[in-house]
């Protein structure tokens, strides 16, 4: 616990504290540890990462694999519900902003990093009528929105959900900017408090730039409409590169673009009732999302740094994420109010097709932990399944609401 504290970090970050000055705390407990730094800190790091995380773990041999499938299949048919209820929420925010009327205030349905939770879902709103839902624009909001999560990753999806409200298609349509690039780019990174002064960059290829952006950005600075992001809530470390939030925002122009002239929405869901063969669909569906970088963002995560290797702002790692958790939920919203059986056919047959996303945190416990590295999490809907399981029910101490801790742990204390 006392190397936590003085080493809260990556080894980079610890080597970063060694060389620095500032090793007061380090030096007083130098005499009292019982092995050498470096010793302890691996030591800690391991212990770290293969610490238990189930409770059921090591008892749960024994459960059959198609009964651990079947829980988790459940487990992802909730995951996705959950998701579509956020949708429908957003959905009727918009309704009441777009006709300004007095409405009951909002519920709150969780920060996009607590989404999992039933209980911070509320229930469908019956009064969302076809009539009212069947302005394309509040679709492609959301839609929008969903994006702006997705390209925040884990750690900026707060902020980049405040920038496309801030940015918002309904503000690019009423100043005529869907098809200005830089423009865009440049109100963008204004907002967002991102856009440093030229003066305060080393290469030369980044002042001209920053001056460019600069100069597109002064007409909205003083514009009392537009909601300003303090610098301080983006992070950028611990962030691997790809997914720094500068990066990540050269995308946003593209995406704005082929969301208004491009007709993204409709598209997508053109596609989702095809009956072309799925693999061919999901290319369709990502190219939607393949940007073409800027000649500056092709080669630099963030303003002062440049790369030797070229790059994308969007991945297909990201753009599949992206599809999982924005595009399928909200189709199936749209199937669902408009009674559309040909696309709730369709993007379940997608997600059924549709190739696992990458490992992360949970995935990796739950192969370890429930499969005992048997990589039995082969499709995405197991693979999302296990993420509800792991985040909701298995870290909460919620074993008694899940069937394998039911079966396993009768008679047993949950572990904290």
């Amino acid at each position: 616990m006392i190397l936590h504290v003085v080493f809260n970090g990556s080894r980079r970050h610890r080597s970063a504290i060694t060389k620095s000055r500032r090793t007061v705390p380090l030096l007083v407990l130098l005499p009292y540890l019982s092995a050498p730094v470096n010793t302890l800190w691996d030591s800690f790091l391991q212990d770290e990462r293969t610490a238990a995380s189930l409770a059921c773990f090591g008892m749960n041999r024994n459960v059959p694999q198609n009964e651990i499938e079947q829980w988790l299949h459940r487990m992802d048919i909730e995951r996705l519900e959950l998701r579509i209820l956020r949708l429908q929420e957003r959905l009727r925010e918009l309704v009441a902003e777009s006709t300004q009327k007095l409405a009951e205030p909002l519920r709150n349905y969780g920060s996009p990093r607590e989404e999992g939770f039933p209980e911070e879902i509320p229930a469908p709103y019956p009064e969302l009528s076809r009539g009212v839902l069947a302005d394309r624009r509040l679709w492609e909001q959301v839609l929008y929105e969903g994006i702006m999560e997705g390209l925040g990753y884990s750690r900026n999806r707060i902020p980049f959900v405040r920038l496309a409200k801030a940015v918002s298609l309904n503000f690019v349509r009423s100043r005529g900017l869907q098809n200005n690039h830089l423009a865009l780019t440049s109100l963008l990174f204004g907002i967002s408090g991102l856009l440093p002064t030229a003066r305060s960059l080393n290469e030369k290829a980044s002042r001209i730039y920053v001056r460019s952006l600069s100069r597109g950005w002064k007409p909205f600075r003083k514009d009392p409409s537009i909601k300003h992001i303090h610098p301080a809530e983006w992070q950028f470390s611990p962030t691997r590169p790809h997914n720094f939030p500068t990066l990540r925002m050269s995308a946003a122009p593209g995406i704005i673009r082929n969301i208004l002239t491009y007709e993204m929405f409709r598209r997508a869901i053109g596609r989702m009732k095809s009956p072309a063969p799925a693999e061919e669909i999901i290319r369709d569906l990502q190219e939607l999302l393949l940007i073409d970088p800027d000649e500056f963002w092709a080669n630099h995560y963030h303003f002062d740094r440049a790369t030797k290797r070229p790059i994308r702002a969007l991945g297909i790692s990201r753009i599949n994420d992206i599809l999982v958790n924005t595009f399928f939920p909200l189709s199936l919203l749209y199937a669902r109010v408009f009674t559309d059986v040909h696309v709730r056919e369709g993007v379940l047959a997608l997600r059924r097709a549709f190739p696992v996303l990458s490992e992360n945190s949970s995935t990796r416990v739950m192969n370890r932990e429930l499969f005992y590295g048997k990589k039995a999490l082969g499709t995405l809907p197991l693979q999302q399944g296990s993420i509800q399981l792991y985040r909701y029910y298995c870290t909460k101490g919620r074993c008694g609401e899940c069937e394998i801790g039911r079966r396993v742990l009768s008679g047993v204390s949950p572990r904290r």
